[in-house]
């Protein structure tokens, strides 16, 4: 998966030496490369699925391999939800699109990069949760923000009064 908006490199490898590659980006245009540049770097602008193909130009115009690449274009999404069954443990659940590494913050100062972490609070209070998603390379990025409310935890504790006899 590439991300909407930003560059990304596609290379070209060859047992013998090629003079040029014509790049077809499956959007419509073309790009020519000469040796010794192998690569060329491209943005989409536009989600969806791109059938991007090479063809190597030899002297002569004959063409001796062709190659291609299906490429999925679309932007990463930050989601989650949370299961409060079990609170004061609350169990994330990733909902995230195209992301490839997360990071959580609990609010309460404890962070984590699991992609479906289970966090325990200590005290009661309103926390705001935030996910950070993060699309191939790191380059591209989405936040999710929610609330947990964690009502006051209980406190158990016994009385001792001793027992008064009259008699």
């Amino acid at each position: 998966t590439v991300c909407v908006g930003i560059p990304f490199v596609l290379s070209a490898q060859s047992t013998r030496l090629i003079p040029g590659i014509k790049w077809n980006m499956g959007d419509g245009n073309l790009v020519n490369t000469l040796w010794p540049d192998t690569f060329v770097k491209y943005t989409f602008n536009v989600e969806g699925d791109y059938r991007v193909s090479l063809t190597p130009q030899i002297s002569g115009g004959v063409c001796v391999d062709s190659s291609f690449k299906m490429i999925n274009v679309g932007s990463v999404e930050a989601d989650f939800e949370f299961n409060e069954s079990k609170a004061p443990s609350y169990q994330m659940t990733n909902l995230s699109k195209r992301a490839v590494r997360y990071e959580w913050d609990f609010g309460d100062g404890k962070k984590s990069n699991e992609t479906n972490p289970t966090h325990t609070y200590t005290e009661g209070g309103l926390y705001t949760v935030s996910l950070i998603a993060y699309g191939e390379g790191g380059q591209a990025l989405d936040v999710h923000v929610d609330s947990v409310s964690v009502y006051g935890l209980p406190n158990a504790f016994f009385i001792s009064q001793p027992k008064v006899v009259l008699s």
